[in-house]
């Protein structure tokens, strides 16, 4: 069985019943995990406005109680234009942030790292938050797509916001639209993310 050093359990396990949209085999429970820590959150958000203090305040807390610098959090989006919007509001709130793609990745540069989704695998951050989904739908399937290739689309890019998610060790913050979800951002197991209807 698979150990995995990285993630804590519930950041693992959340998001493994993510990409399984939320069925999960008996037997698919060989997964060990060396770290535990608080179940990774969905928010919904209405509006720019509220993605960005959210995102502010997730950054802010997470590193303080972490006992880390804002270097430790990374933001990651579905596009550029997403990322720099999302980066510009975070410096005007006072949080340092940087966007960079995987070409001019500084994984030494102290503020919040603004990348994009395609640009995460292989890296990973103790505090990570997944956003930038309010501008129109996501993924974008071309009018005229037929059902198999759509269906085909929206696994492959379950599959990118899963290695997303797995990219957090120990905090992760998910942002969706509060209006008209995609359907990719709609499966979250209760029993496994805080989605903040308490």
């Amino acid at each position: 069985s698979d150990v995995y050093k990285r993630q804590t359990q519930e950041i693992g396990e959340a998001a493994y019943s993510y990409l399984q949209e939320g069925t999960l085999d008996e037997d698919d429970s060989d997964r060990l995990y060396i770290h535990t820590g608080p179940p990774p959150a969905v928010r919904a958000v209405a509006d720019r406005n509220s993605e960005g203090n959210l995102l502010a305040q997730f950054c802010r807390t997470a590193a303080h109680e972490f006992r880390l610098g804002l270097g430790a959090c990374a933001i990651l989006v579905p596009t550029e234009k997403v990322g720099k919007n999302i980066t510009g509001q975070l410096n005007y709130l006072g949080i340092e942030a940087q966007f960079m793609t995987s070409k001019d990745l500084d994984l030494n540069s102290t503020g919040v790292k603004v990348l994009p989704l395609k640009a995460a695998k292989g890296l990973e951050f103790p505090i990570v938050a997944i956003a930038g989904f309010l501008e129109g739908a996501y993924p974008t399937i071309p009018k005229g797509t037929a059902p198999e290739a759509a269906t085909e689309i929206l696994n492959r890019e379950r599959r990118t916001l899963y290695v997303a998610m797995t990219r957090a060790m120990r905090a992760l913050l998910v942002l969706v639209p509060a209006k008209k979800p995609s359907p990719l951002l709609q499966t979250f197991d209760p029993h496994l993310w805080n989605l903040g209807n308490s």
